[in-house]
Parts: structure tokens; sequence; C-alpha cells
């Protein structure tokens, strides 16, 4: 018996192939009524049939039903294909004795060619013979936690008549049916359907969701006809749901939505942190509007989208609404830390254990897109509480990241006793004085007579490899001829190995490097052995000629504290230095951001050696990066192996065609929001002078200086090298490139950065962040305009003695500036 409508490709294909070519008896269904689970049982109750083909939706309706599920029990086998079958109904059906049959086909291709699923119990896997179906799995980055694969066929000569899109398409070599697929996690050649590549939604940052899982999960909600995740070129997901029964008023419809978001916490637990929902961003349909839907009942994503634009645009553009939001009880610092929060656990998205008074946010796990929700909100809750007077920035969360020092501001500065600033300096700074004691404390004396690193055949360590910069490094050190093993210690599951392939290709870098050359460990520098096991550990200290030390959590908002778990791994690298065989190298890289505040109109420039003034970064990230190289070069000293510290400046996109500068940094930010508010500022303050560097040199520079393209005695190894520009150029040059590139339709006017951060500031709480990043970093830009602050200048005699990378730089030129701008696209 077919049900499905004969317009379809599915209905087609079935009717030939099944009724004229097998000359198979074929039964149609009722054409006047549309197809029910009602309809389905009266029709085999009235046929002699011995099959049955449905749509998934009517079958989860007859799950529901002791008397359909027995009426599909009496049946050879009941086909469902098109869209997947909810699990829970699936289960039940299977288990009442149905015998599931999951088909899938594609209009350009007959039904692909499967085995019958042998466990009933496994009636959502595909049995696939990759080999007779030419089928290639070709892994897409969704998000870390996802084991996700596209379907590609690849044309071949030995069964043909099993690849019959290439009848189709006879001029190409691979047809790519756009169908995502998860492998069993034991059985080989098992693989579950996950829904369509097209499905992918991919944020303004790049990161990428598949949203199917999620909409499943919430559509086998009792009071749920379907799901909707949307968030396309947004920073954040948003969901849309169409009831069953709609509400009758706004107090219904935020009662419906109360009801339904424990459902979505348990969703947020299983979703990476990109894709997580936040309460504010939850809409329900119209009933005037409902969702648009295929032949087969699935959602049409895109016209589903398209229809609620408009709903969906408010969603992002608009502020919070008060009236959704509790007032913060102000009672008391405690009664604002309660109310503090439940806003964390019940509106954000906080996914993780009990939140305690005292615990980091950043170490608990709460990301940069959650503490701008959590601004929003707690700025929602005192306006609520009548306080519209305070404000409460994004800085202000980063700078107080716990929640009692959070509450205890707000309690303050609702009492009128003090301002929200954003943070201490002397706090910092005795923090990084009590962390550079509590991580030089103990350090091993070095053992004697260790002979130093080999010239070839060397063996490297290297952090960080799957960043942008580590990517670049990993590929000089790949094809350097004295390198015959690259270690990459990585916190992912299977050591960075996936998304190292993915951030080759990205760049246009060669990812078919040999496996015998480079391997992939899953490692965690914050435990003395690596997280590796003493085994592996053991190996690598007898190994090991050069430790590259890249790995770092930039983020400049942050406090220093929140940095420990960082320094606690450069102190066991430094364990593993001097514990190791040979005197192994140790190249860490730093930062610029550690000398903010040098003045180099009275001290002159920054030179290539130890500086100790705790007062000169301004931010957590370069109070971090400073403190990790005094402890370093205190542990290099006593456990005697040479070292190098390269404080590195902004490192610049490729120089080459392929790749592009990560566009959620601080300058191709500040040009996207540009031309969103159709302004670019015609200087940046202290930044003014541009001393940035390729990435590709910079890579370079990091090879030269350790040591590895050109051999240099262990004793001249040890110090400082700077990563920056020896040929800096003015921003106001590459201010008039740009505005040339884009055109003055788009960027009509430069104007001075001051006015260019409140044009900024007044935009922030209006337009979308996918087409303002800069909003983000806000803060950041205003810090920039009103630091009273000259550019920093750093010697550089000994870096282009050492390196010929470095040698080899010259200023950026508006050329390669337009080059950038037409990388990044905007």
């Amino acid at each position: 018996l077919y049900t499905v409508p004969l317009f379809h490709a599915g209905g087609i294909y079935l009717f030939l192939t099944r009724a004229i070519y097998w000359a198979n008896p074929v039964a149609l269904g009722i054409v006047d009524r549309p197809i029910s689970a009602d309809l389905a049982v009266e029709c085999l109750d009235n046929l002699d049939v011995q099959g049955i083909l449905l749509a998934p939706f009517v079958l989860e309706e007859m799950s529901k039903s002791t008397r359909c599920i027995q009426a599909l029990a009496k049946l050879k086998m009941v086909i469902f294909g098109g869209s997947n079958l909810n699990k829970d109904a699936g289960d039940k059906l299977s288990q009442g004795g149905v015998k599931l049959v999951n088909a899938i086909a594609a209009t350009e291709f007959s039904p692909f060619p499967m085995y019958i699923q042998p466990d009933p119990e496994l009636w959502q896997y595909f049995v696939v013979n990759s080999d007779i179906l030419g089928a290639e799995w070709r892994k897409i980055g969704v998000d870390d936690g996802d084991n996700v694969y596209r379907l590609v066929i690849v044309r071949q000569n030995e069964h043909p008549s099993y690849q019959t899109c290439f009848y189709t398409f006879p001029d190409i070599q691979e047809y790519d049916t756009g169908d995502i697929y998860k492998p069993h996690h034991t059985l080989p050649n098992y693989w579950l359907y996950c829904g369509r590549s097209d499905n992918i939604i991919v944020f303004s940052n790049g990161e990428k969701i598949n949203p199917t899982s999620i909409e499943e999960t919430l559509e086998r909600r009792h009071g749920i006809k379907g799901a909707l995740v949307f968030g396309f070129g947004r920073m954040q997901a948003g969901l849309l749901i169409e009831p069953l029964e709609y509400p009758k008023d706004d107090q219904e419809a935020e009662k419906f939505i109360d009801e339904l978001w424990p459902t979505v916490e348990i969703v947020n637990k299983d979703t990476a942190s990109h894709g997580r929902i936040s309460r504010e961003f939850i809409i329900l349909s119209n009933s005037e509007k409902p969702l648009p839907r295929g032949g087969k009942g699935s959602i049409q994503r895109a016209n589903a989208v398209k229809l609620y634009q408009e709903e969906i645009d408010g969603l992002y553009e608009g502020g919070v609404n008060i009236a959704t939001i509790p007032p913060l009880d102000l009672r008391s610092s405690d009664a604002v830390l309660g109310s503090i929060k439940e806003l964390f656990q019940t509106r954000i998205g906080y996914k993780g254990e009990d939140l305690n008074p005292d615990t980091d946010f950043f170490v608990a796990g709460i990301d940069s897109l959650q503490v701008v929700n959590a601004s929003r909100l707690i700025q929602g809750s005192l306006e609520a509480a009548g306080h519209i007077d305070i404000d409460v920035p994004v800085r202000f969360l980063y700078s107080n990241p716990t929640l009692r020092r959070l509450s205890n501001h707000i309690h303050s500065a609702v009492q009128g006793k003090a301002q929200l600033e954003h943070g201490d300096d002397s706090s910092e700074t005795e923090a990084m004085e009590r962390l550079w004691r509590k991580y030089t404390e103990g350090l091993p004396q070095a053992r004697e007579n260790r002979p130093d690193t080999l010239e070839e055949g060397r063996t490297v360590i290297l952090t960080g490899s799957t960043g942008n910069l580590g990517s670049y490094i990993l590929d000089l050190l790949t094809r350097d001829a004295a390198v015959q093993s690259v270690i990459c210690l990585n916190r992912t599951g299977d050591g960075g190995k996936t998304r190292q392939v993915e951030a080759m290709e990205q760049r246009g870098l060669d990812r078919t490097w040999n496996d015998s050359k480079c391997t992939f460990l899953h490692a965690d520098i914050t435990k003395q052995d690596f997280g590796l096991g003493q085994d592996t550990y053991n190996k690598l200290l007898k190994d090991t000629d050069l430790f590259i030390h890249n790995a770092w959590v930039v983020n400049f908002n942050i406090p220093f504290e929140t940095f420990e778990p960082q320094l606690q791994g450069v102190r066991n690298i430094a364990d593993f230095a001097t514990k190791s065989s040979k005197r192994v190298v140790v190249t860490f890289l730093s930062s610029v951001g550690t000398v903010d505040r040098w003045d180099t109109a009275k001290n002159g420039p920054v030179p290539e050696e130890r500086v100790e003034d705790l007062s000169l970064p301004t931010n957590g990230y370069g109070r971090s990066k400073l403190i990790g190289s005094l402890i370093l070069e205190e542990a290099a000293r006593k456990g005697d192996f040479p070292f190098a510290i390269l404080r590195i400046g902004q490192v610049a996109g490729p120089e080459s065609d392929a790749g592009v500068w990560a566009k959620h940094e601080l300058i191709p930010s500040l040009i996207a929001s540009s031309l969103h508010l159709r302004a670019l500022p015609k200087d940046v303050a202290h930044l003014s002078r541009v001393d940035w560097t390729p990435v590709e040199k910079i890579a370079g520079m990091v090879l030269d200086v350790s040591g590895v393209r050109q051999g240099v005695p262990a004793g001249d190894t040890s110090g400082y090298f700077h990563g920056v520009n020896p040929a800096a150029t003015e921003w106001a040059q590459l201010a008039s490139a740009m505005q040339e590139f884009y055109g003055k339709e788009r960027l009509p006017e430069l104007v001075d950065f001051e006015e260019w951060v409140a044009r900024l500031k007044r935009s922030g709480s209006q337009e979308a962040v996918g087409k303002n990043p800069g909003v983000l970093l806000l803060d950041t830009y205003r810090e920039i305009c009103t630091a009273a602050q000259e550019p920093v200048v750093l010697e550089v005699r000994r870096t282009l003695d050492r390196s010929p990378s470095m040698r080899s730089v010259t200023a950026i030129t508006p050329g390669l500036m337009q080059h950038w701008c037409g990388q990044w696209g905007f």
C-alpha cells in the first residue's frame, strides 16, 4: 500500500519500479482524504497487503495507538523515508513487533543500495557497503562533540548500476548527496541519517551546528507540533516553536515558554556552547502563519525563516523585554547574589554544575556569548527593579567574574556607595605576584651532563597546532627536513587531528602530511604528565628536542586570575624540560601586551630582554603572558635548558591568496562594523602606528629563533625576541586604501576614532551583532580611544639578526590591506 503522493519523486519511482518493472501488485491510497493514522488502519483492515509505505509523521501518530501498532505488526514490512522518524515513536513501534524499513533516495539517484537491517532495535541505522556504492564519508566541522560526515558518491567502474546518479549526470566524477550521517559507535558500516548539510547553521563567528537533533528532541514533547532552530549569520541561535494549541494571549504564551524551558535546558546540555538556546531567543509561531511544510510533512526551513523574518529580526535587534524578566532582589548582597544565580541557571543556559558564589565564571565554562546575554539580562532585571540609571557593561562582568564580586558591586552601586568600575589594577598586581611566587616555588634542579639537542632528526612538541598561527607553524615543521617528528598536543578528543585537517584546508596549507611524521595526542598541560599517561610522557622526555608552547586562551576581557591554568601549564612544561634527557629548547609565544604601558619617549624602544614591571600590562591576557614569561625564565635558569620568549605583536592575515585573517579579531571586526556604520576611523589612537606582521612571517620567525631552520648554539638561543614589523606604516594610509576598495557608497565617511566609538555604542543595542561584530569589542575600542598613551616601539635588532623570515618583512602596503579586504568578503 502506497500512501505517498505520486507527484513526489519517491512515489513515482516506487510506482514505476514496483508495479511495472518488478510486477508487484500495488495499492494506491485514497486520494480525496489526507492520510492519517485512522485512515491507514482503515485501509489495512480492508486490503490484503504485505507492506505499507508511510510518511514519518503518520507513523509517529500511529505509535500512540495500540490498535494502530497491532495493525502494522501484521505486515512483513513498514517502509518510511523522506525524513527522520522520531526515535521514541520508532522504538515503540519496533517493540510492538512492527518491522520498520528505513529507506533513502534522491530525485537524481534511485534508492541507495542498502542491506536490510538485521537488528530491529537498530531500525534507525542504514547498513551501507561503501565500496559498492562508491561512498566517501567526508567529515564536516560542526562541533567537537559531533562525529558528522557528508555522503559523497565517487564514480567507479566496478559497479556502475549502483551509481545511477552518473546516468543522470554523465559528465561529473562525484555526486554530493547533501545528506549528513553519524557512524555507529561500534558497528562498522552502520550509519545514522542526521539531515541535510544545507540545514547546517553557520553563525557570524564561523561556528556551526546541526540543528536536527535539537528540533527532533523538542518535537517529541507533548504540545509541540514543530520546532525550528534559526540563526544563520547571527551570533547565536534562536528557536521558533509551533504549538499544537496556540496561546490565547501574551500571558499564556509566557507560561507555554516557561513550561517548555526545562526541555530546552536538557537540549542545551548536549549542545555545543555556540548553539545553545537562551530563553530570550524563543518565539512562538502565529496561528495565522502556520509553518510551511513539504509533501512529507517536514518543515521547509528556508520558507519558514522567510515567513518569520520580521519576528526573527526583531528578536536580534531589540533589547530585553523587562516585562518577562524578574526584578533583581536588592534587599542585600546575598539577595542580589541569589537573583543573579537564578538568571544564570534559568535564562542564560549555563549547563555546568552548581555555580558557587566564588567560582570564576570562565573557569566554570561560561562563554563570551553567555556573558553578553548576562549583561543584557542583569541590566533588564535592574530596570525591572526600578533602577534605570545603573549601566552593566560586558566588561564589568569580565572584571568581576564571580557571583559574590558581581553582587557586592551591584548592591553597593544601588545603595549609592560605588560606581560599577571595570576592576582594580592593584588587586590584579597582587594576584600576579602571588601566582608568580606559587609557580616558581620548588623548581627542580637540572640533571647533570645532559647533551644538547639534535640538529637533525629532531622531535618537536607543538601546543595549539589547530589555531591560526599554530597551523602555519605546523606546516613549516612538517616540511622541514631537519624535523623527524612533530607531536601535537591539543585538548580535543582526537588530539586535534580532525580539526587540523579543516584548519589546513581553510588556509590553503598542505593537509596531507605524513602520519609517520605528525602525531596528535589528546593532552591537558595543566597535569604534570600532560594527561598522557606515564609511558607516553617518559618517551617524550627521552626523545624531545624542542617544545613550542603556542596554546593560550585569547580573551582580552577576562581577569588575570582566570589564566591560572595556563600558568600551571607553563610550570609543567618547564618541569618537563628540566627532567628531559636532552637540554630541550622551550619556545614560548608571549605578547607585546606584556609592555602595553611602556614609555617609548622616555625609555626608548622596549629592549629584547627581561622586563619585570608588573604595571605595564593593561589586561588579564597581557598580565598572564608576562607572568608566564617570568616563570619560564626562572625555571630555565635553575633547570639548565635554553628558552626563547617571543613578544609577538599583531599577527595579520596571510600574504598568500589562500586563507583569511580571522574575522572575529579586533581589526577585522572594526572594519566590518565600519561598513555597517558607513564610517571608518581615520585614526585608531595609539594603534595608528601599524607594525603588523603577516602570519607566515611570524611562523617562520618561530622556527628561526628556535634553531630549527639554522643551527644555533644552545647558549645563544635563550632570551627575548620581538615579533613586530620592523618597517611600520600609518593607519591613515591604510584607511584611504580601504575606502577606495569598498567605495564611498559603502564607506562615505572617515571620522575621528572618538566619534566612531560613539557611533558604535549607539548602534549596539539596535542592530544584529552578526552584521556589527565590533559591538562585542566596544569596551576594548573605548579603552583604546581613552587611553592617554603613545605608540609602543619595540627593539628588533637581535630578532633580525637571528631570523631570515623577519628580515624579509616589509611594511604593510595599501595593496596588502586591500588583499585582506578581498579575503574577508565583507
